[in-house]
């Protein structure tokens, strides 16, 4: 019985414990425990019944759609869990798909915010000063002289000159911020993950 009991054991003094938010625990914690409580062959008849009871328990915990949704997303944002390893690669997948979807959307809704009232006056004021100044000049400014090219130019500047990239979309740049966070290296699990994201945080805002 005490065999039996013993993860259940655990992982209440786990949680018990922990002094930061340990929402992004339950996931792996509850996959083991369901693990751990599987029938075995060489178990007793109190044994099992003792692992089933428990067993039957827990499948019953963390079923919705939405709960899993929210324990997946903490998992995978806890850079000691992130590989996760009790989901199947399609599930992985998708987490990491609603979570690159969020942090676009979070990074778009931000730039709106920014875009203060104040910050469209300006830019109007800014408009129409330019319209009046344009209005007022009499006479075209003549245009630029042009440069000679050098035979370099001619030959070569179509394939070599440099362009501007374009700018990446909100979604892009989630995406390859997640990519990195991915491959990085995983922390022991004793690291404080609050401490490991307040170090790499400029990495992946």
């Amino acid at each position: 019985m005490v065999s039996a009991l013993k993860p259940m054991k655990d992982a209440t003094t786990l949680m018990s414990q922990e002094k930061n938010p340990s929402v992004c625990l339950i996931a792996p914690v509850h996959t083991k425990l369901l693990q751990n409580t599987e029938p075995n062959t060489e178990d007793s008849p109190l044994v099992r019944d003792i692992k089933k009871a428990i067993h039957d328990d827990l499948s019953s915990r963390y079923t919705s759609e939405a709960e899993k949704s929210l324990l997946y997303t903490a998992s995978a944002l806890d850079p000691r869990f992130k590989a996760l390893p009790f989901l199947s690669e399609e599930e992985r997948e998708q987490t990491y798909g609603k979570v690159i979807a969020e942090a676009a959307s979070l990074e778009q809704e931000v730039r709106v915010e920014e875009e203060t009232p104040e910050d469209n006056a300006r830019a109007a004021a800014a408009v129409t000063s330019d319209t009046e100044e344009d209005q007022e000049k009499e006479l075209p400014s003549p245009p630029p002289a042009k440069r000679s090219c050098t035979l370099l130019e001619n030959l070569l500047g179509p394939a070599f000159t440099n362009q501007a990239p374009e700018p990446k979309s909100a979604y892009t740049r989630a995406k390859d911020e997640m990519a990195k966070y991915r491959l990085a290296l995983t922390p022991s699990l004793q690291e404080d993950p609050l401490l490991w994201w307040s170090v790499h945080q400029v990495l992946y805002p």
